[in-house]
């Protein structure tokens, strides 16, 4: 079985991940693809587009030329795509463990 571990490990995680969301007072409703979501939505709302948002939610653009031939955005635009995103971080997150 050559995916074995990985799904092992994979499932180990998910099962941490729950377990300390559910220690800090979230219910079941807050699966792993909830960061995504909520990634995905800072993004846009920071005025990220197109193929950067692509390549930071580990898309494909579907266009040949930039997922085949081309290595993407540079590291720098990553940083900057990233930075533009305003966290609303409230203290229950910071004093909460």
């Amino acid at each position: 079985m050559r995916y074995g571990i990985h799904k092992h490990l994979s499932h180990r995680c998910a099962e941490v991940r729950h377990e300390y969301l559910r220690h800090r007072g979230y219910g079941r409703e807050y699966v792993f693809h909830s960061l995504r979501h909520s990634f995905s939505t800072a993004l846009l709302q920071a005025d990220v587009r197109g193929v950067t948002v692509d390549f930071l939610m580990g898309h494909l653009t579907g266009k040949l030329a930039v997922d085949r031939y081309s290595d993407g955005i540079s590291f720098q635009q990553r940083e900057e795509a990233i930075r533009k995103i305003k966290y609303d971080v409230t203290d229950r997150d910071l004093t909460e463990a």
